[in-house]
């Protein structure tokens, strides 16, 4: 009697490794989870540089009215700055014009912020104030908006209105305008102040 030796799958060679598509899988897999990490690293780091931006700007909603008593006529960033408005914010202050002091939201030369008076609740009477911050990411203009939103009685980007006075931030509008790509991370953010907060 004849033994025949039967292996199952005969005929079908035995398959040592990974296929090119499971390969392809992992490799695909793995540049997923490397995305993901470094999008929620760049939010954190985002959201620290808003908070610590918008600690800043609190900071100085409380002193600019000691230094402007009374309406905010002749307000710029460099009295504010010789009146020691900055000191101990976020801010950083170039005093290479002892006279004039450039006031910069960060190390960047471009991120210089300029201040002025604004006429808000009454026309013609400075009774508030601007900040503006040049040159921001898409990603810190959408997380500064928001966080202003609080204490900003408007706030404009790139020259379009996306909190207009007693009104409600505009989100849709607000995002158009940070994401906007003829000015891909250089928006221009306008936020005003006046010595109370906004009604919400």
């Amino acid at each position: 009697m004849k033994n025949f030796n039967r292996t199952p799958f005969a005929g079908r060679p035995r398959q040592n490794g990974f296929t090119l598509i499971e390969l392809i899988g992992v490799m695909a897999l793995i540049a997923i989870l490397m995305y993901a990490g470094m999008k929620a690293k760049r939010n954190a780091e985002v959201n620290t540089q808003a908070t610590s931006l918008y600690d800043a700007v609190s900071a100085i909603h409380a002193e600019v009215p000691k230094v402007y008593p009374g309406l905010f006529t002749g307000l710029t960033c460099a009295v504010l700055a010789n009146n020691s408005v900055f000191s101990g914010t976020a801010f950083r202050v170039d005093r290479t014009n002892a006279s004039a002091p450039a006031v910069f939201y960060n190390a960047e030369p471009n991120s210089q912020i300029t201040c002025a008076p604004a006429a808000v609740i009454s026309a013609g009477s400075m009774d508030g104030y601007t900040m503006t911050f040049p040159a921001l990411s898409n990603e810190m203009c959408n997380a500064v908006a928001d966080k202003l939103n609080q204490s900003a009685w408007l706030i404009a980007v790139n020259g379009t209105a996306v909190k207009p006075l007693r009104g409600a931030l505009d989100t849709a509008t607000k995002g158009a305008q940070c994401n906007a790509a003829a000015t891909q991370d250089n928006q221009t953010l306008v936020a005003t102040f006046t010595r109370s907060l906004p009604p919400q």
